[in-house]
């Protein structure tokens, strides 16, 4: 089962250390002490981190997740200012929209999102998204399930990108949206929905 993590603990020259991909702190983003060792730090001013492009992986093209995706993150928002991207890639986003946290998801020409409204200012909030084609998306903060989409609707054309970076902090799409202001750390995908994960005993949570 493949997993991806990025822990932001050490750059150089604003090359983020990484085993296996080129992860750049971009526009003046940097690291500072996080909630686990360090964190990256968006001022809200076109900072952002750009994870590479990764279209051929789980990590950023939905449709090749064959046994759906889990993904984890530690996000201390400052703002919660609409249209202030968290993290995207050409087929999801996580971004603020009218006071909620909200999720798109986009693959075989469908959509499913789920939002809430307890994402905590200035607090460090323990996200994780749960995505599987046949049983839909979930959003769980600090290890509480807050929203679930099991009927996606038909996606309008555009919606989805066939190529582009994974980002924390701005849009994927080509119109850059507002950056956001916030810290993000611990950002982890399994390759597998989250009910899969605790079957096999993958999966844990924070608490």
């Amino acid at each position: 089962m493949g997993y991806e993590s990025f822990s932001m603990e050490t750059a150089s020259n604003d090359v983020i250390d990484h085993p296996h991909y080129r992860v750049t702190l971009e526009q003046g983003a940097r690291l500072v002490p996080g909630n686990i060792g360090n964190a990256v730090s968006l001022q809200g001013g076109g900072e952002y981190v750009d994870l590479g492009e990764h279209m051929d992986k789980c990590m950023a093209n939905l449709d090749v997740c064959g046994q759906g995706i889990t993904m984890a993150m530690l996000l201390k928002p400052e703002s919660l200012k609409t249209n202030q991207y968290f993290i995207s890639s050409p087929t999801y986003s996580l971004y603020m929209q009218n006071g909620q946290l909200k999720a798109d998801f986009f693959s075989s020409g469908k959509h499913w999102n789920v939002t809430s409204r307890e994402f905590l200012l200035n607090d460090w909030n323990n996200v994780v998204l749960s995505w599987n084609k046949d049983s839909g998306l979930e959003m769980y903060l600090d290890d509480k399930l807050v929203d679930r989409n099991t009927k996606p609707e038909e996606m309008v054309q555009g919606d989805a990108r066939a190529a582009g970076s994974v980002y924390i902090g701005k849009s994927s799409d080509t119109v850059d949206a507002d950056t956001a202001e916030m810290m993000a750390d611990e950002v982890q995908y399994w390759y597998a929905d989250l009910s899969k994960l605790k079957a096999r005993g993958l999966f844990k949570g924070r608490s």
